[in-house]
């Protein structure tokens, strides 16, 4: 501060209660109240560096004392800090307010002379939440301090009246069944005077002033959990004696003069306050102090309540943090907004950058508020998330229109506010936590009306029909994180993401057992299916995979389900979609996508997805102990997810289902709606579901973690199929022609690009029978599986048109009536997909003369040269083209599949069918890339076998030799002819590809006569150059014999190797 002639009058102190803020948004919020002070400023009314000034403060966790009702213990579950305010300026108008004084003196007889009165003592330790025998916990709110049958503890009461009768409160969940609740005190049984689940009270007449008093208390088992212990308060009588220079007494029903009489065990002349109103104390004057004893008289016109602190100046706490507040009001200077950003000071300036791309992306008016500045305005000072829901309604409230609709949490979160479980933890961003609810849901910072009700004003039916604001959240910690959120949502929006993985819905559901190899019911893939058959649009492919139809192994858990959502996931699905049990860790009992080992799996950074997990638990996000699955998936820089919808905590199946649907039928029935927007409409319709407006608890519970504003990366464009068989038969050729439209309006698009095709038979109907741990069939559920893929291939688009032809195997579902054509078409700045379903399956076969398999062309890596026995390096890709004129088989029926066996060992045989792609515009060959790894170094062989679709097989067979990963050489190094006449040629052969080839001459006496290089040289085996027997000057050499010198460069070390060799020239 600037002390230059600063009047001490100018100074004000206030506090805002340090109570927590209302949680219903009709409960008046506290008001700032000013604090008596008393200033020391050597009598010349200016305050100066070495002046001071006192006040009474307290803690936010203290004992109050209304002036007509019994001392309540008050707690602020969010903070142990209280916070005061002192102002310099702003137009009060008057002095500053000061303490008064009462004279004090004991001069008079008095009516009453008080040696003693109650003491209100609290013993408590917050350390632990109830949980039950389901390992979960109930109430997120309420600490505990031991969950023992039979615990002890101690506490200090240094003025205790001995002998006198005290009463003792223990509140505690614990049963009191055949009195298992007891308390001992100083090895004395306690009276029980009351049970009351959760209170216990007792008395005791055993408390001693000296040393520690000693409690033991039992308690019985709750039925669903262990006991857990609360706290201990204790009102006993004591004298006024002060304890480590302090005394705080209450007093209650003095009348007239009372004479207070207390002992003079202070190290100084105290300081005496009367704090009967904390906020405005009294300095109590002119007490004595002689003999002992500090005596002083004060009058009483009513019974009630009064109260008063001494202490010797060595207690005056100097210690507390000061700050300059210099922020600008949010209640000032109110503009437009669309979006609201929340978040601690220390990622405002990385988020600048962010607000300006989404404001330019999204054409919305973005405000970054520090949640630092939030605290001081809107709970003075004081920690406490409703101060976010209480500036998010004055924004929704207040803000020029259109009011704010979304809101971004920046910040990770914990429950442990206070770290009583000694994490270490930081909360960034809080959850919003409260007596009322155990979600720990962001809805509840956007709850404006009635608690629980999305829509405020209660007015969908006949007002505004929507919610009043979606709320979303970053769980970040560090800028990194950060960081790799902003530029996984840049990529995502990023018009050259384009990718079939766009048009792929993967379904996962959970089987029938539980978490003990229960039967529980066909639920998760009956929704599963209820979903995928009824509210996904048709056009988008199907990737089902249902945990039943997938083995177990020895340990009860099934890998095929993990191996194959990494397989879906790291090739790209646009959603992800999960029903069944989960936790933070993993999806299913079966450990089905285990977060610490499939998750670091996910290599798709370039193909996010959208994560909706019907299932408890996957979005806890504010667990201090440990992260969530949905926080790592979204933060993870290799890949995981564009955002997670998922539950903070426990959650029902059949609600689960519901919101499920609910959720798609917005998702996918609308381009305009981002993925938070259709999570918070579907919220609302159920909220209204029922005819009338109402809280969904469940619904509650799944948030959204992820841009409150990205819209699902659906293709833009719809393709519409102008000609294809009305009919599919068996080895006929089907012509199949398109074109772009624009979805909104069904005109023609021009645009030119390409279109990914996929070509299916008829859907399969499976039925799972349902057997209960009697072994009965209880239940049954028929469902579909994906036909096999008939064609894939992709096809030219020109000026908006496509077209291409394709041939249908032996191997197809004979009189089925679902063949499906997909196509997926991208250009440089749009993507688009259709569908042609429906399409019957003759049960004819068309004739063909088609006697002999396919060719197959083998080779490895970019290899234009490669032949059998040929040393390659690790990794490189097996490709193999494959080409017959009848198409080659691609359903992998009866055993006709593309086959790969690895050294002749019949358990190596790969299945490559899903792998091959027709070239473009053609159905008759088409090419496979098959990454060649985990073999060792040495010699293998491998034998392939392909059919076409009149079934018709070739195998080939060759062997190669993988060299060992650091041996850069150079290998088969030759020229021929050699003896040369007219010319010759160079070859060899590289395992790495190199930097720089150069081939050098020399005659025998070691002059160079010649030179030739080539840079960026692959991995093959080159025919180099052909020498016409000229040196440098375009001479040509004498015959005799020359001297040549090959050199390798490493592309990927600093090795050089050199192989020399002699070439005879014959003139």
């Amino acid at each position: 501060l600037e002390l230059n002639d600063l009047s001490s009058d100018s100074l004000h102190l206030f506090n805002g209660g340090g109570e927590h803020l209302p949680v219903n948004n009709s409960e008046p919020r506290p008001e700032l109240e000013e604090v008596a002070i008393k200033v020391y400023d050597g009598g010349d009314g200016i305050f100066d560096a070495s002046d001071y000034f006192v006040f009474f403060a307290e803690g936010v966790d203290r004992w109050d004392y209304p002036p007509a009702d019994s001392p309540e213990y008050i707690q602020n579950p969010y903070t142990d800090i209280n916070c005061y305010w002192l102002a310099i300026s702003g137009g009060f108008g008057t002095s500053g307010l000061r303490m008064a004084g009462a004279d004090a003196a004991p001069v008079g007889t008095p009516d009453t002379i008080v040696t003693r009165t109650e003491f209100y003592v609290r013993s408590e330790e917050n350390k632990m939440l109830y949980i039950n025998n389901n390992n979960h916990v109930e109430d997120y709110f309420t600490w505990y301090w031991s969950d023992q049958i039979k615990d002890s503890f101690y506490v200090s009461l240094p003025n205790a009246v001995l002998l006198s009768p005290a009463s003792i409160k223990l509140r505690s969940q614990a049963l009191d069944t055949n009195g298992a609740v007891g308390l001992t005190v100083n090895n004395m049984p306690a009276t029980k005077i009351s049970s009351q689940k959760p209170e216990f009270v007792f008395e005791t007449a055993f408390l001693t002033p000296a040393g520690l008093n000693k409690f033991v208390y039992s308690q019985g088992s709750n039925y669903n959990a262990p006991p857990y212990f609360d706290y201990c308060e204790i009102i006993y009588t004591g004298n006024l004696e002060p304890y480590s220079n302090t005394l705080d007494a209450s007093f209650k029903g003095l009348f007239g003069i009372a004479e207070f009489v207390v002992s003079d065990d202070f190290s100084d002349t105290p300081t005496i306050l009367d704090i009967t109103d904390p906020v405005r104390p009294v300095m109590v004057n002119n007490f004595s102090q002689s003999a002992g004893e500090i005596i002083f008289q004060m009058s009483f016109g009513a019974a009630d309540r009064a109260r008063y602190y001494m202490c010797d100046a060595s207690k005056f706490y100097s210690g507390a943090v000061i700050e300059r507040f210099s922020e600008p009001l949010l209640t000032e200077n109110l503009s437009q907004t669309d979006l609201i950003i929340i978040t601690p000071e220390r990622f405002v300036s990385q988020l600048e950058d962010y607000s300006q791309y989404r404001e330019s992306q999204s054409g919305i008016e973005v405000k970054i508020v520090a949640l630092e500045n939030i605290i001081d305005q809107f709970s003075y000072g004081l920690y406490d998330p409703a101060a976010i829901r209480d500036y998010l309604r004055f924004a929704y409230i207040n803000f020029p229109e259109p009011a704010p609709g979304a809101v971004l949490l920046v910040g990770d979160a914990s429950y442990d506010y206070e770290d009583n479980l000694s994490t270490g933890t930081a909360n960034y961003l809080p959850p919003f936590i409260h007596e009322l609810d155990n979600t720990a849901a962001d809805d509840n910072y956007v709850y404006f009306g009635d608690y629980g009700l999305l829509d405020g004003d209660s007015s969908y039916y006949d007002g505004d029909y929507g919610y009043d604001m979606m709320i979303s959240r970053w769980p970040v910690r560090t800028s990194t994180e950060l960081g790799t959120i902003i530029d996984k949502v840049r990529s995502y929006e990023a018009s050259t993401n384009f990718g079939t993985w766009r048009t792929t819905i993967t379904l996962v559901a959970d089987d029938e057992y539980g978490d003990d190899g229960r039967y529980e019911g066909l639920i998760h893939t009956s929704q599963t299916t209820m979903l995928e058959q009824d509210h996904l649009p048709p056009a988008f492919r199907r990737n089902k995979i249902y945990c039943w139809e997938y083995p177990f192994n020895s340990e009860r858990a099934k890998p095929d389900v993990n191996e194959a959502i990494v397989k879906s996931l790291n090739e790209g699905t646009l959603l992800i979609n999960y029903v069944g049990h989960g936790n933070p860790e993993t999806w299913a009992h079966e450990r089905i996508f285990l977060k610490a080992v499939e998750v670091p799996q996910l290599t798709n950074a370039d193909r996010l997805s959208l994560f909706f997990a019907a299932s408890c638990s996957i979005g806890f996000f504010d667990d201090p102990g440990r992260e969530g699955m949905a926080e790592e998936l979204l933060r993870m820089s290799a890949g995981g997810a564009i955002g997670v919808v998922a539950a903070t905590r426990l959650v029902y199946a059949g609600d689960n289902g519901a919101l499920n649907r609910q959720v798609f039928d917005i998702l996918f029935g609308s381009d305009d709606l981002s993925i938070c927007q259709s999570l918070f409409i579907a919220k609302t319709i159920r909220q209204y579901s029922s005819g009338y407006i109402t809280q969904r608890l469940n619904d509650r519970k799944f948030t959204f973690l992820g841009d409150p504003m990205l819209q699902l990366g659906t293709p833009h464009y719809d393709l519409s199929f102008t000609d294809y068989p009305d009919m599919i038969r068996a080895l006929d050729t089907h012509y199949v022609a398109g074109e772009v439209v624009d979805r909104a309006t069904g005109n023609h698009v021009h645009l030119n690009g390409s279109a990914d095709i996929f070509v299916h038979d008829s859907e399969l109907l499976t039925k799972h029978l349902g057997v209960n741990d009697q072994g009965q069939v209880v239940d049954s559920l028929i469902y579909t599986k994906n036909g096999p893929i008939v064609y894939k291939g992709s096809v030219e688009i020109t000026d908006g048109y496509f077209d291409f032809s394709f041939m249908a195997p032996l191997d197809i579902g004979y009189g089925g009536e679902g063949a499906r054509i997909f196509a997926y078409a991208v250009s440089d700045e749009f993507d688009g997909f259709g569908l042609a379903d429906s399409i019957p399956v003759s049960s004819e076969i068309t004739a063909t003369d088609d006697s002999t398999g396919p060719s197959i062309v083998y080779s490895f890596g970019d290899r234009n040269n490669f032949i059998p026995g040929d040393r390659i390096s690790p990794g490189e890709p097996l490709v193999l083209a494959l080409t017959d004129s009848s198409g080659i088989n691609l359903t992998g029926g009866s055993g006709h599949g593309i086959t790969l066996i690895i050294d002749n060992i019949m358990e190596n045989v790969i299945n490559l069918t899903d792998l091959f792609q027709y070239d473009a515009g053609s159905f008759k060959s088409g090419e496979i890339r098959y990454e060649n790894t985990g073999l060792e170094p040495g010699r293998h062989s491998f034998k392939i076998k392909a059919w076409d679709n009149a079934n018709n097989s070739s195998t080939a067979e060759f062997d190669f030799v993988i060299a060992e990963s650091e041996q850069f050489m150079i290998t088969d190094v030759l020229n021929y002819p050699n003896p040369m006449e007219e010319n010759t040629t160079f070859s060899f052969s590289l395992v790495f590809p190199a930097s720089k080839v150069s081939l050098e001459i020399f005659t025998v006496s070691g002059k160079r006569i010649f030179n030739f290089e080539d840079n960026a040289v692959p991995a093959d085996y080159h025919e180099f150059y052909t020498w016409d027997g000229r040196d440098a000057d375009g001479d040509r050499v004498a015959t005799g014999v020359y001297i040549y010198k090959v050199t390798a460069f490493s592309m990927n070390n600093d090795d050089v190797v050199e192989s020399f060799g002699k070439v005879v020239v014959i003139n």
